[in-house]
């Protein structure tokens, strides 16, 4: 509620009025026809003051106003009515004219319209403020969980390595062949785990960069080597094509590598037996540059941005992939951009989508 007067000795009458509620008394349904149009009433009566008030306090209240006209403009915004605008002339010889009326109704329409306007934006704040609570959340959810995950998994890796190398398992080929299954998942599960870990980190703007030059020719073959194993079980051929000369960059080694490792990844992931990934190196221009290149299954061109988002592949689900959470994009542009860099995708000559 609110109200002003065009005296400013008046401030004890503002104050009342501001307490009651014009069409708003026990009989506001014989009202309510007052609501439906803008309406014009002149000269202001004894019936209409004890008529628009919520009790004879507001009535008494309403008199001293010495009226000689009144304007009633609902405000509706869609055939809704969120409030009512009310003008009295305090003055008895002056009087509303048809010009007034349509001042003031435009002044309504459009103090309906902000009203919407701040009713919409309160409510995008509230579901803004909802879901940004349900990020958090999820993120604490997801460092809680990786670190729980972490420490009984960290056994598991540790006793199937030594297994693996036991005369006793070596010398079985049906133990030998059970024993690296279980390493080959547990580390696939390790990875999963350090994936979660570190989205929560970059998350909380927790993910730690150590800065050196390093030569990227060097972390980009270690990168290889570590997913050579992983492609030639999936029959892919993977080469490399690294820069004559030393590609130094100034950046941290482990998560530089870890990137690009993510990168070479996502391609095995979608490409068939028999393809070939290829990764190079290249300086020109004062800019380094890593090309990953294959000959997978591509992507809808739709989501060629939003595979790099987390949880996010190349289908309209993350749920439909053939593995992972859908973080290694994620992390692996967010490592990069740490650096001052930036990845994409693009399409071969031929239109289409290559992984990375």
């Amino acid at each position: 509620m609110e109200a002003a007067h065009a005296d400013d000795s008046a401030p004890d009458l503002e104050r009342e009025l501001r307490r009651h509620c014009l069409f708003g008394g026990p009989a506001a349904g014989n009202r309510r026809p007052l609501l439906d149009h803008s309406e014009v009433i002149q000269p202001l009566t004894e019936e209409w003051c004890n008529r628009a008030a919520d009790g004879p306090e507001h009535a008494e209240l309403l008199r001293q106003l010495s009226g000689g006209g009144a304007m009633i403009l609902p405000l509706r915004f869609h055939n809704r009515l969120m409030g009512v605008l009310t003008l009295i002339s305090p003055f008895g010889n002056h009087r509303y004219r048809p010009s007034d009326r349509i001042v003031t109704e435009d002044l309504a329409r459009r103090c309906a319209l902000a009203l919407e306007n701040a009713r919409l934006y309160r409510e995008m704040v509230a579901e803004r403020d909802k879901a940004e609570r349900a990020s958090r959340a999820k993120d604490e959810f997801v460092a809680i969980l990786g670190h729980e995950l972490r420490n009984p998994l960290t056994p598991v890796v540790g006793w199937t390595r030594i297994l693996k190398n036991h005369t006793l398992i070596s010398s079985d080929p049906v133990l030998a062949e059970g024993v690296r299954a279980m390493e080959k998942n547990a580390m696939t599960l390790a990875r999963l785990v350090g994936d979660c870990t570190d989205m929560a980190k970059i998350s909380e703007g927790k993910i730690q960069i150590e800065r050196a030059f390093v030569n990227l020719n060097h972390i980009v073959a270690a990168s290889v080597d570590a997913i050579r194993e992983m492609a030639d079980e999936r029959g892919i051929r993977l080469t490399a094509e690294l820069a004559p000369e030393p590609v130094p960059v100034l950046g941290d080694a482990m998560r530089l590598e870890q990137a690009i490792m993510n990168l070479l990844i996502n391609a095995a992931k979608y490409t068939n037996s028999g393809g070939l990934i290829s990764v190079r190196t290249v300086l020109r221009d004062g800019e380094t540059r890593v090309e990953v290149t294959d000959t997978g299954i591509g992507i809808d061109r739709a989501f060629l941005e939003q595979i790099f988002e987390p949880f996010r592949q190349g289908t309209s689900s993350w749920l439909t992939s053939r593995s992972g959470l859908g973080l290694g994009l994620a992390i692996a542009r967010r490592i990069v951009e740490l650096h001052g860099g930036r990845v994409w995708r693009t399409c071969s000559s031929s239109a289409k989508p290559l992984p990375a």
